[in-house]
């Protein structure tokens, strides 16, 4: 089996290369067929030729499948992320509970934790829970949202990605905004907003909302069949929900230089109201979530060919879970649990205009440390878990080559990681160096994409094009799936990431004023197949404890549509329809 795998692996690379190969001979014909031949002296004479410096073209191309959701929209609306997105094709929303509740994203029938999060290029995921609470975010704070729907991105994730971008588009240079909302269940919201500078530019957003969504239900008393005398009207309790946000940015220039620092903190709490027969009272969890990053971009950097983007952030999550009844555990009613993050990222940029091609290189490192303590009703700690480490290395590559104008578009990238990960229990913290650590975890991945665009008619700005794309992804264990959770979990160490192939194709059109019409219009039909193998899945080890394994694998096929359109600069129809089938090969 490794040896199937690896001649695959070989494989892909070969067609990496061969890519590499055909997009330099087409951009080796297409200079032949630009040099200008003069034969006669008279003609060089009377002739004047005119060269123009090409300008690099910082848009991303891509043969992938994406969305871009514009958030100027959603400017004074109580709305979050999760709401956001949940129109968009192929995109199922799961929360557990009503507004403000936990709630995840899943892409073309992904896991939660196969799909990574970025907030302006920092990670939000993290080896504790893989998966990214969408109540958390501030959406108020955005200014677009992109959906990216297979490993074609940064990480390779299986489900792709979504990316969070701040520097919102005021409508003036400087300014400040207060808003107020009040809703049904005892919902209130406030906003708070300023901006402004030229040369030190500043933009502040915070927001506080809290709901005790103590609606009326019907309570069957937990026989819902055998007996409905003793069913009544019942209201929901502590089902409550508080969250505050404040999101800072700063930018400048310097040298060249755009600097922009961002700091951008949440803080939430939610009641746990427990089952509906046995609801609880005073049960809730606390999340604080704060993230730090400084970016730098340099254009021309030296040359005018050559760009350079750097990022450096830091990001640390407490998670508290407070039972002070012991409604939920008798044992450990309290917990408390803070993950730590940072990293560097280097992105160099090499704009080869003469030969009509964009290459894009990644460089990253970044670790994170997980600790988590079990407390009583005092708050006094009873346990503490060890520290789990992970590190991990980058290495991506991307190549985006365009001809004729745009008509064609070529895609490739390949990409490296090294991830390491750590749990020294206690027994291991004064080893031999030569004893072998069952808690060191080591693991190397590599993943490639490609894809192609073809604009089969184009007229003005109206385009018409057909487009394929083809990735590779993974998803690497869990801390909880790779070391497990002390009386509920046994870890393997054993574990392999998982991986996926996906391929996808389709036709597209783009409209701008057809025969001078007021009208625009996008409109995308897209086929795609997914096959996940290695999945992980928790097989019961005994009456009470569970096991990770890879015994899981699955093959998803979908198709999805999606129309926007603009007419009389008043009327917006935004349509979306995804199909899904779902086969599971274990």
């Amino acid at each position: 089996m490794n040896e199937v795998r690896l001649i695959f692996n070989q494989f892909k690379l070969l067609l990496f290369f061969l890519y590499c190969g055909f997009s330099l001979l087409i951009s080796s014909q297409l200079l032949a067929e630009e040099s200008p031949h003069i034969e006669d002296d008279q003609e060089k004479q009377s002739t004047v030729i005119v060269v123009a410096k090409k300008v690099p073209n910082e848009q991303e191309q891509s043969t992938s499948s994406k969305s871009v959701i514009e958030l100027k929209e959603s400017d004074g609306r109580m709305v979050s992320v999760d709401e956001l997105i949940e129109k968009e094709a192929g995109i199922r929303i799961r929360r557990y509970g009503g507004m403000g509740a936990y709630s995840t994203v899943s892409i073309r029938g992904s896991t939660s934790n196969q799909v990574n999060v970025y907030l302006d290029g920092i990670p939000l995921n993290h080896a504790g829970m893989g998966e990214v609470n969408l109540s958390s975010l501030n959406a108020d704070s955005l200014s677009q949202i992109e959906i990216r729907r297979n490993g074609d991105t940064a990480g390779s994730p299986i489900g792709g990605a979504l990316h969070l971008k701040t520097a919102k588009k005021r409508e003036t240079e400087s300014g400040f905004k207060v808003g107020t909302a009040i809703g049904s269940f005892d919902t209130y919201r406030g906003i708070a907003e300023v901006w402004g500078g030229e040369k030190f530019k500043y933009d502040i957003s915070t927001k506080a909302e809290s709901s005790n969504q103590n609606f009326k239900f019907h309570n069957d008393n937990g026989t819902p069949v055998l007996n409905s005398l003793d069913d009544f009207e019942d209201t929901r309790q502590n089902a409550y929900y508080k969250n505050y946000f404040a999101t800072m940015r700063f930018g400048f220039n310097l040298w060249n230089t755009d600097y922009n620092v961002l700091n951008d903190t949440a803080k939430t709490e939610n009641g746990l109201p427990g089952p509906i027969a046995r609801q609880t009272k005073r049960t809730y969890t606390e999340l604080l979530r704060n993230t730090t990053g400084l970016s730098t971009d340099t254009k021309a950097l030296g040359f005018d060919w050559l760009r350079l983007e750097n990022r450096i952030f830091f990001t640390e999550y407490q998670n508290q879970f407070h039972d002070p009844d012991q409604e939920y555990d008798p044992t450990t009613p309290h917990s408390f649990s803070r993950l730590r993050s940072y990293g560097l990222h280097i992105a160099p940029t090499i704009y080869w205009l003469d030969y009509y091609q964009t290459l894009k290189f990644f460089f990253s490192t970044e670790r994170e440390g997980f600790w988590k303590e079990r407390r009583n009703r005092f708050q006094e700690r009873v346990e503490r878990l060890p520290t789990k480490t992970r590190s991990r290395q980058t290495a991506r590559f991307e190549d985006e080559a365009t001809f004729y104008n745009d008509r064609l578009i070529l895609t490739a990238s390949a990409e490296y990681q090294h991830i390491v990960d750590r749990f020294p229990e206690q027994d291991w913290r004064f080893r031999s160096i030569f004893d072998e650590d069952p808690t060191y975890k080591e693991n190397h991945l590599q993943n490639y994409a490609g894809g192609a665009k073809v604009v089969v008619y184009r007229e003005a700005e109206n385009d018409f094009y057909i487009k394929a794309n083809g990735s590779t992804g993974s998803r690497y264990p869990l801390f909880v799936e790779l070391f497990g959770q002390p009386g509920a979990i046994i870890g393997n160490t054993n574990l392999k990431p998982e991986k996926s192939d996906t391929i996808e194709g389709g036709i597209g059109s783009q409209l701008q004023k057809p025969a001078d019409l007021s009208l625009n219009a996008n409109f995308e039909l897209i086929g795609f197949e997914r096959k996940v193998k290695d999945l992980i899945l928790f097989v019961p080890n005994s009456q009470f404890s569970v096991r990770p394994e890879n015994v899981d694998q699955a093959r998803i096929r979908g198709i999805e549509a999606s129309l926007k359109l603009e007419t009389l600069e008043m009327i917006k129809l935004y349509a979306n329809y995804s199909w899904q089938k779902a086969i599971n090969e274990s």
